[in-house]
């Protein structure tokens, strides 16, 4: 059997329903509700750890220019002042190759190295030294790896070699170029 509602309780209904604004669909809201407007109602902004996760996947990119990936391809060079350089010839690169033979560990090898030609031309990351004997329009590259690993090549003086899509290295001065290419 149903019981008809009291008028209080009846009064109680209204009042929660004129609270969360009415049956959809029904028109406006009830009187006395406010409702946000568009302006009001803000987009959430994405969380922190999905706007820095997608700036990592961004710098990654091969083909972005100016990211994490085509820096690390850049190397940090540090040239040796004209004045502290020898003068060297390819006779001198060829010799120091020699001495490598007699080198036991990396350390000894860069002794020797630095003892027979000099300081380096210039040194790459702290880790790579390179020495350079010009020879005309030309210049011939003995370079030494921090692992004791060594290499002499020959290079025109004009030749520019690809670090990344932004940047270039000059073979004979060690000269890197960015921007532009």
């Amino acid at each position: 059997m149903k019981r008809p509602l009291h008028a209080s309780a009846l009064l109680a209904i209204t009042a929660a329903f004129a609270l969360v604004g009415g049956v959809a669909g029904c028109g406006a809201p009830a009187v006395g509700v406010t409702t946000p407007s568009n302006a009001a109602v803000a987009v959430p902004a994405p969380p922190v750890e999905k706007t820095a996760e997608l700036a990592a996947k961004a710098s990654l990119d091969p083909l972005a220019v100016d990211g994490a990936l085509e820096a690390a391809s850049v190397p940090k060079v540090a040239m040796t002042p004209a004045k502290d350089l020898r003068g060297k010839s390819r006779g001198d690169l060829d010799a120091a190759m020699r001495l490598l033979d007699g080198a036991s560990t990396p350390d000894a090898a860069v002794k020797k190295v630095t003892a027979r030609l000099g300081k380096p031309t210039w040194t790459e990351n702290a880790k790579k030294r390179v020495w350079i004997a010009k020879d005309g329009k030309s210049c011939h590259r003995f370079a030494l790896d921090a692992d004791g690993q060594a290499d002499i090549e020959t290079a025109p003086a004009s030749e520019w070699r690809m670090l990344s899509a932004t940047a270039q290295q000059n073979a004979c001065t060690g000269e890197i170029r960015k921007g532009g290419l």
